[in-house]
């Protein structure tokens, strides 16, 4: 197929959020299954990452549940990703925070679009801002992704920095379908009319 694997990050701590994130609804749909009906499309197989205590369980074939591996648990969006890979034989993968409900397809599909062979991560930018989350990672990135947890450098910036990166520019007004709910006021001021 896409030989694309998906990578649903759920196991952030909503420390922010009064209650966890990937349980918040969005039309009456938990964010964790809108996120995974989103990317089953454009990939061959999801891997949801989730913390030990998530109660997340999906009974589907082409769908996963995982936690960081031992190592480097609760070492942020760097373990998810990493521990997805370990998993997986696939070229390339489908990176998507559980906190951004109103992500579309389309958007996915045209960061999936711009892949090639000479780059290691394809990265939308708005408005001059990376969305790292929101990205398409070659499996070259493994190593270095590892070594960056190894010296305990969790940051996805930094991580770019090592990686050769193809930058995909989306329009300010499609800046709203990146957004993170991290509180309960982007929970009212994204989601509620």
């Amino acid at each position: 197929m896409n030989n694309i694997t998906g990578v649903l990050l759920t196991g952030g701590k909503s420390s922010r959020y009064k209650t966890d994130k990937a349980f918040a609804r969005y039309y009456n749909e938990p964010f964790y299954q809108k996120a995974i009906q989103l990317i089953k499309p454009l990939t061959d197989h999801i891997y949801v990452v989730k913390r030990l205590e998530q109660q997340i369980t999906v009974e589907s074939a082409k769908i996963s549940v995982i936690t960081d591996i031992d190592q480097y648990k609760g070492a942020g969006p760097l373990a998810g990703i990493y521990s997805a890979m370990q998993k997986a034989t696939s070229e390339w993968f489908l990176v998507l925070p559980v906190d951004t409900p109103l992500m579309k397809e389309s958007i996915l599909s045209e960061i999936i679009k711009c892949r090639s062979i000479d780059c290691e991560a394809v990265i939308p930018r708005v408005n001059d801002q990376l969305q790292p989350l929101v990205g398409l990672y070659h499996a070259r990135a493994m190593q270095v992704i590892q070594q960056q947890l190894k010296t305990n450098k969790r940051s996805m910036h930094q991580l770019l920095a090592k990686l050769a990166v193809k930058y995909v520019d989306f329009p300010s007004e499609e800046g709203v379908f990146f957004a993170n709910i991290n509180t309960e006021e982007d929970y009212k001021r994204y989601l509620k009319d």
